[in-house]
């Protein structure tokens, strides 16, 4: 807006209008190794530093990749049969990384080039939020699809009906 150059270097502050900044990531691969793109620290924007031009071709590139609405995370109920909400809770978190701690976005390269790690690669996915009710057996879950999918297959094999003469336990010696 402020009509520099295209070889002048500035700062620009941006906040997506829709999805979060982590839907940002993707984009940073089509940028020159200098651009410096760093979420702060306080709500759901990021800073740029980056010539002009590149700065111009960041905020054209976000059109063309799609982004979530304000949350990108989708709700679903689950229906616990067999053992409590919480326990199933539990159990589908030692299953699974759900807290978002086990992965974190690896940058790809282009053309054989490594480019420098941006503080976008460390970002997790939105947090997942389980809410547990044993009086009516379900949880409900807000999280990204993916992490839905995995819920969805999960489950059946944490819901487990233990009263039943089909389930006998496997030991397996260890030395």
């Amino acid at each position: 807006a402020a009509n520099l150059p295209d070889e002048e270097i500035v700062l620009v502050i941006y906040t997506p209008k829709s999805g979060s900044i982590a839907d940002l990531r993707q984009v940073r691969d089509f940028l020159p190794d200098y651009v410096r793109v760093t979420p702060l620290e306080t709500g759901n924007s990021v800073s740029i530093f980056a010539l002009v031009s590149d700065i111009e071709k960041y905020l054209e590139l976000i059109e063309f990749f799609p982004t979530g609405g304000d949350d990108p995370r989708a709700i679903e109920r689950f229906d616990v049969q067999f053992i409590s909400a919480t326990e199933a809770v539990n159990r589908l978190r030692m299953l699974a990384d759900l807290d978002g701690g086990g992965r974190a976005a690896v940058p790809t390269g282009r053309r054989g080039v490594s480019p420098q790690p941006s503080p976008l690669d460390q970002m997790s996915e939105p947090t997942i939020s389980m809410i547990p009710d044993d009086g009516q057996g379900y949880i409900l879950v807000r999280a990204m699809k993916d992490k839905i999918e995995e819920i969805r297959k999960l489950l059946p094999y944490v819901d487990v009906d233990m009263s039943t003469d089909e389930f006998k336990p496997v030991v397996i010696p260890i030395e």
